[in-house]
């Protein structure tokens, strides 16, 4: 979800290895700043984000989800042209579906902090950020 939330948030799911990218813009400018989230796993990950030379350090971590599990199993046959032709089909399929919320709090080299706020659907996510002075970053995550 922020990483496959942040690659399924377990952001995460989050499975070891997993690492996104972190685009913020600024809602009184059009500048971007990028960052990356990394070491995902066990509902959190390390988040970096590069804002005006500061680079700004945390961890971003899942607080809450609705998000649900499933597997399927399945076999099946067909007929064509009255001709009984079985289909092989037995395969297993597992994924997840839902949205989670998370936190991060960064401090940065300057001295300030950053706050953000997160949602994700597994496949990416987006949110918003406020620095010390309550200045509003948009973010987006992308894996």
């Amino acid at each position: 979800m922020i990483i496959r939330l942040i690659c399924s948030l377990a952001l995460i799911p989050v499975i070891s290895g997993c690492s996104g990218v972190i685009t913020m813009m600024p809602r009184d400018s059009g500048k971007t700043y990028s960052g990356r989230i990394l070491n995902a796993g066990f509902g959190s990950a390390d988040i970096e984000i590069d804002i005006d030379g500061a680079l700004c350090k945390g961890k971003v971590v899942k607080v809450t989800s609705n998000e649900s599990f499933s597997s399927s199993m399945g076999s099946g046959a067909v007929s064509a042209n009255g001709n009984h032709v079985a289909i092989n089909t037995n395969s297993v399929q597992f994924g997840t579906s839902g949205t989670a919320t998370l936190k991060s709090i960064l401090s940065c080299t300057n001295g300030h902090g950053l706050r953000c706020d997160f949602t994700s659907n597994g496949n990416g996510g987006g949110g918003v950020c406020f620095d010390d002075n309550q200045k509003a970053y948009d973010a987006i995550v992308t894996m």
